[in-house]
């Protein structure tokens, strides 16, 4: 759920505090958007509708080496009540209750920036997840608790704030979970596992990304081009869906523009 459950269909509000450029604190909740709103932006619901707000909260502490080096380490929790959906686009349903998720997770990142020249960032980020799936396995004749794990990690080199690379990995990874992972073409999986692994490149440029480029610091633009490469997917590496699908064959390659302002 934190990492892409309610990616492009929530909106939300927090309140954050910042003291002593150390302790972070922030609180809010979450709902997902309306299936009017969800039609004319091009997104489906993922896990469902929210039915209450979704409650968030984050705390981390920042350790700083002057403006050369910074780390940190911190916890994430989210709860959201689901309505499912049905099947039909921009559809969910409460008739048979609702499916709960409730994520923990823990976070740490050390960035060091010397004088700008030369960047480095590594970061990593483990989540858990419990999952009382009653709704989606009402009828189905199978159990409802499952629980979801996940790790992502990455490291990034950057040279002068302008050319930068990023290598990075993520692994998912839990109990066979036949309520959501039932055999099917390509989304499937033959034996109702979520284990994924993943490994990924990318390159960028940020064009005007020096103190003394053409427009900086306003001209906020990064052009990158990024590859993903499935080793494991869905429970397996070679037909993975019962299809004769491979994990390989939703290796990915991404090019991207991104302006900020």
């Amino acid at each position: 759920m934190l990492a892409s459950g309610f990616v492009g269909t929530a909106v939300g509000y927090t309140a954050y505090a910042w003291y002593d450029n150390k302790l972070y604190l922030e609180g809010g909740a979450y709902s997902t958007l309306s299936p009017w709103t969800l039609a004319r932006i091009g997104n489906d619901y993922g896990i469902g509708s929210t039915n209450s707000p979704a409650p968030y909260l984050r705390v981390a502490y920042e350790w700083q080496w002057g403006t050369s080096a910074a780390a940190h380490v911190g916890a994430l929790f989210m709860h959201a009540n689901v309505n499912p959906p049905t099947g039909i686009p921009f559809q969910t349903t409460g008739v048979n209750g609702s499916n709960n998720y409730t994520d923990y997770a823990v976070d740490a990142g050390y960035q060091f920036l010397g004088n700008g020249t030369h960047i480095a960032t590594v970061q990593a980020i483990f989540t858990h997840e419990a999952q009382n799936l009653g709704a989606s396995a009402a009828g189905t004749g199978f159990g409802s608790n499952y629980g979801l794990n996940q790790i992502r990690a990455n490291v990034a080199y950057w040279y002068q704030n302008t050319y930068g690379v990023t290598l990075g990995w993520q692994e998912t990874w839990g109990a066979q979970n036949p309520v959501l992972y039932q055999p099917g073409e390509v989304f499937g999986s033959a034996n109702s596992k979520p284990n994924s692994n993943a490994f990924i490149v990318e390159a960028d440029l940020v064009p005007f990304g020096k103190d003394n480029s053409l427009w900086a610091p306003f001209m906020n633009l990064k052009l990158g081009v990024q590859y993903t490469a499935y080793t494991e997917f869905n429970g397996r590496t070679s037909n993975y869906d019962g299809f004769g699908r491979n994990a390989s064959g939703n290796n990915t390659l991404l090019l991207f523009a991104w302006f900020i302002f």
